[in-house]
C-alpha cells in the first residue's frame, strides 16, 4: 500500500477582527450580496442572493479562477456528523445541533438541486465537525478544516472541521458555514470580501451568488459520476484550512 501524503496547505486564513465580537461583525468575509459584473458579463448580486446564471457551461459571477483547486465528492449526499463539545465549568453542555443544521441549511438552499449535506447523528458520516479549545488549533486559529482526497482524480473522501469552542453562536455558524464551504472542495478563497467565502468575513452569515455559481460550476460538467466504484483509497492525501483571528 502506498503511504499516505500530507499536504499542509494552508486554504483558508478567515479573519476574525477581535474588537468586531459583536452582533455587527464576525469574521470578515461573510455577508450579504455583492460579487459585481465579471469581465465578459453575469450578474449583479442582491442581498437575498440571486439564481445560478448559466453562461454556456459557466455559472456566473463565480470565483473559480482565484482557487487552488475545487474538488468534489463522488456522491449527492454529504453526511455530517459532530461529536459535542464538552462541558463548560457549570457543567452544561451546549447545543450546537440548531448550529450545525442552520450552516448546512445556508449551503442547501443554494446547491441542494445538486449536492446536499444531511446532518447525521455521531461521528460516522463524510464531515465530522470538533469543538476544542482555542490552544488545540493552530495559533490564533478560529476554525480548522482538513480534507481527504484521492490522488488519482481529486474525488474527496473525508473531511475532519475544528470549531474553537468559546465563540458566539452568531460566530459558530459562520465558521462552521465558511468551514462546510472547504469540505465541499473549495480550496482558496474569493477575493471579494462580501463572499462567505472570502478569507474575511463578517455578519450576517450568506452564501452569495458567487459561492453558490462556484460551487454549481464544480459540480457541474467536471463532476465525476455519482455512484461510481470507489478506487484508490490506499492512495490520498489531505489539504488544511484554517481560520485565524487578527489581532
Amino acid at each position: 500500500m502506498v503511504p499516505v501524503r500530507t499536504n499542509r496547505a494552508p486554504l483558508s486564513h478567515l479573519i476574525a477582527a477581535a474588537a468586531m465580537l459583536s452582533a455587527a461583525a464576525g469574521l470578515a468575509g461573510c455577508g450579504g450580496g455583492g460579487g459585481g459584473n465579471p469581465a465578459g458579463g453575469g450578474t449583479k448580486d442582491t442581498p437575498g442572493g440571486t439564481p445560478p446564471v448559466v453562461s454556456g457551461s459557466l455559472f456566473v459571477p463565480n470565483y473559480r479562477s482565484e482557487l487552488i483547486a475545487a474538488r468534489q465528492w463522488d456522491k449527492a449526499v454529504i453526511t455530517v456528523g459532530f461529536v459535542p463539545p464538552t462541558a463548560d465549568s457549570r457543567g452544561a453542555v451546549r447545543n450546537v445541533a440548531p448550529l450545525v443544521q442552520e450552516a448546512i441549511s445556508l449551503w442547501n438552499s443554494k446547491i441542494g438541486q445538486n449536492i446536499t449535506y444531511q446532518l447525521v447523528s455521531g461521528a460516522d458520516a463524510d464531515v465530522v465537525i470538533r469543538w476544542v479549545p482555542a490552544g488545540e488549533l493552530p495559533a490564533e486559529a478560529i476554525g480548522r478544516t482538513l480534507v481527504t482526497f484521492r490522488n488519482d482524480d481529486q474525488v474527496l473522501i473525508g473531511a475532519d472541521v475544528r470549531i474553537e469552542q468559546s465563540l458566539s453562536d452568531s460566530f459558530q455558524v459562520q465558521v462552521l458555514a465558511h468551514e462546510l464551504g472547504h469540505a465541499l472542495g473549495i480550496e482558496g478563497h474569493s477575493a471579494v470580501t462580501a463572499d462567505l467565502m472570502s478569507s474575511r468575513a463578517h455578519l450576517p452569515t450568506v452564501v452569495t451568488s458567487r459561492d453558490q455559481n462556484t460551487v454549481l460550476l464544480a459540480y457541474s460538467a467536471a463532476a465525476p459520476v455519482p455512484g461510481r466504484a470507489v478506487h484508490g483509497l490506499d492512495r490520498a492525501s489531505t489539504s488544511t484550512a484554517t481560520s485565524s483571528v487578527l489581532h
